[in-house]
Order: C-alpha cells, then sequence, then structure tokens
C-alpha cells in the first residue's frame, strides 16, 4: 500500500524485529525441569564452545528468520525434538543511548536477558506463540547490546493425539519510546561477547 504512493518503509526496522540469531541445544528437558536448569549459555557466551547436549555435544549455529513476523523456528534450526532446552543469542549497536520496550513471545515458556540483566522470566509452558504476550522496559545503551533468548520444548505427552503439530519457536523486537524500531545495526556475533546471566 505503501509503496503505492511512493513510500518504501523497511517493516522490520519499523517494528524492531530481530531476524538474525546464533543458536544452540537441544539440551535436556526431563519432566519441565529444564526451565530452572542453569546450561551453559547462561554462564559465558562463547559462541565457538561446543557442550553435552541432549543426545551428543551441541554447538552454536546461525539461523535467520524468514517469517514476516520475525519469528525463529527451533525445530527448523536446533532440532525437531520434545522435552528440549534451546538458547538464541544476538547483538546489536545502537548509536545513541534510550529507553524502549523489549516485546516478545514463545511456544513453549520464555526468558531473556537483555545486557545480561534477566528481564523476562515466564516458565509456563504455552501451546502456542503469541507475538508481543510479554512486554518490558529496557535501557538501550550507546554502542553494542545484547540478547540471549532460553525457550523449552515440552516433554511428550502420554495422551499426544497422531499428528498433532510440534511448535518450538519465538519471536523478539525492540521499540523506543514511541513505540518504533530504534537505529539498530546487526553486529557480526563475536566468538566472546560480554558475560553476564
Amino acid at each position: 500500500m505503501l509503496k503505492n504512493h511512493g513510500i518504501n518503509a523497511n517493516v522490520d526496522e519499523r517494528l524492531g524485529l530481530l531476524r538474525s540469531w546464533m543458536v544452540i541445544g537441544p539440551f535436556e528437558d526431563e519432566n519441565y525441569t529444564g526451565f530452572a536448569r542453569v546450561f551453559p549459555p547462561e554462564k559465558e557466551r562463547n559462541l565457538s564452545a561446543s557442550y553435552p547436549g541432549k543426545s551428543g555435544p551441541v554447538s552454536w549455529k546461525k539461523a535467520i528468520s524468514s517469517a514476516s513476523d520475525g519469528r525463529i523456528d527451533l525445530l527448523q534450526s536446533i532440532g525437531n525434538v520434545e522435552g528440549a532446552v534451546g538458547y538464541a543469542f544476538c547483538e546489536f549497536e545502537s548509536p545513541k543511548i534510550c529507553n524502549g520496550s523489549l516485546l516478545a513471545g514463545a511456544d513453549d515458556n520464555l526468558a531473556v536477558w537483555f545486557n545480561g540483566e534477566r528481564v523476562i522470566s515466564q516458565g509456563s509452558y504455552h501451546g502456542h506463540l503469541r507475538s508481543d504476550w510479554y512486554q518490558t522496559p529496557v535501557r538501550i545503551r550507546s554502542g553494542v547490546n545484547s540478547l540471549l533468548v532460553k525457550v523449552c520444548q515440552a516433554p511428550p505427552k502420554p495422551d499426544k493425539g497422531p499428528g498433532s503439530p510440534n511448535k518450538w519457536e519465538f519471536v523478539v523486537r525492540i521499540t523506543d519510546e514511541q513505540g518504533v524500531g530504534p537505529t539498530m545495526i546487526p553486529r557480526t556475533q563475536t566468538t566472546q561477547p560480554p558475560k553476564g546471566r
């Protein structure tokens, strides 16, 4: 519609969508205990590291969303598993300090660290993703900002019907005080980003 009027709007920039991530997993989530457990990505962010996972060693790899709403499909980027924990990490640069909001949703649950501070911690296992379901204020730094996301995939249910689709996904966006995506320059992921839980 805007293009018909000669306006080229970048929807991702306008909404503050974060599409490019590094992901790692799966880690074990037996009997719904994974959300409370602290796995290595919460202790350090060494993107060249490998750790013991649910069924063997796991390491970081790229995941880029092509979905219209920017969601990352962890079944596709990590693996089609149940009873699992996955992490995602990204960095961006901001030219200035500003107050903003972090908006996110996930299937099944969600924890988010922004610049090392845990700003979202929702351990309930939900059946589907709702964009912007969780919202929290954040202080955007001048320079490099980082996000770490943790999402669990529920263990298999004994009464699960045949053909019931699995989903394991999340979406995160950041807006400024006017509700518009701030200037965010995607940053090439480093091997030793700032530590912090």
